[in-house]
């Protein structure tokens, strides 16, 4: 499997990544406590991109990064994915202003750019397809394209906008499905609760040889310093 990310730092493309997980915080002997604060409650004691114990607490309340490998995790990120499917509903997906337009034309124009380096022609899988503009310009590069999302308004309203094959269901219900060439995962992958788990998941979905394409926020960045980065 080739991987090709965006955000790579140092040459550790795992520092780029922010997890969501959630755990009660491990004592020194090794007793689980309870606490009021639910960003110390959520506090864990490994990483889950590379298993190291030493996790330290990052920037904002609640977040920590791996000494081994940079990871990031948003201890508090479950709570908020409670919020997800309403957030995900059909005016995101009806949202279709000049502003949102051309942002999203611009990235999904990169991205294609770096995917050709790697593949001409095949298929592809977008896993995530927010408003559909990646899956359009694949379909009009000529890949034989289509869209897995979580959300079925999202899903719905994509494929009837842009005419394109757009699945409703969850990752590991679609490993069984077929094999593709490339899994474009554009800022996805860091809403998993267990990334590396899903990132085996769609190994299994890829041809050999095939490419895995994924764009997560970057730790390192000059925005991940604003408010609101991580939401």
């Amino acid at each position: 499997m080739v991987a090709v990310y965006q955000g790579i730092i140092d040459g550790r493309p795992t520092n780029a990544c922010v997890g969501e997980m959630t755990r009660y915080t491990n004592q020194p002997e090794g007793c689980a406590i309870k606490t009021r604060d639910p960003a110390m409650a959520a506090m864990r004691d490994i990483c889950d991109a590379c298993g190291d114990h030493r996790l330290m607490p990052w920037r904002r309340r609640g977040f920590q990064i791996c000494a081994g490998c940079g990871h990031v995790v948003d201890a508090l990120a479950q709570k908020r994915k409670i919020c997800q499917p309403s957030y995900f509903n059909e005016v995101f997906a009806a949202q279709n202003d000049p502003a949102t337009r051309l942002y999203e034309r611009l990235n999904a124009r990169r991205r294609l750019r770096d995917l050709r380096r790697y593949l001409s022609a095949g298929r592809i899988l977008e896993v995530g397809v927010g408003r559909g503009t990646m899956l359009r310009l694949l379909k009009r590069a000529g890949y034989d394209s289509e869209g897995l999302d979580i959300s079925l308004s999202v899903a719905t309203a994509v494929s009837t906008r842009h005419g394109v094959v757009v699945h409703h269901g969850e990752l590991g219900g679609h490993a069984s499905v077929c094999k593709y060439d490339a899994v474009v995962m554009c800022h996805v992958l860091e809403h998993f609760e267990a990334p590396l788990a899903a990132a085996r998941t769609v190994r299994s979905l890829l041809n050999q040889g095939g490419i895995l394409y994924v764009a997560v926020p970057n730790t390192a960045s000059w925005n991940a310093w604003l408010p609101g980065w991580s939401s």
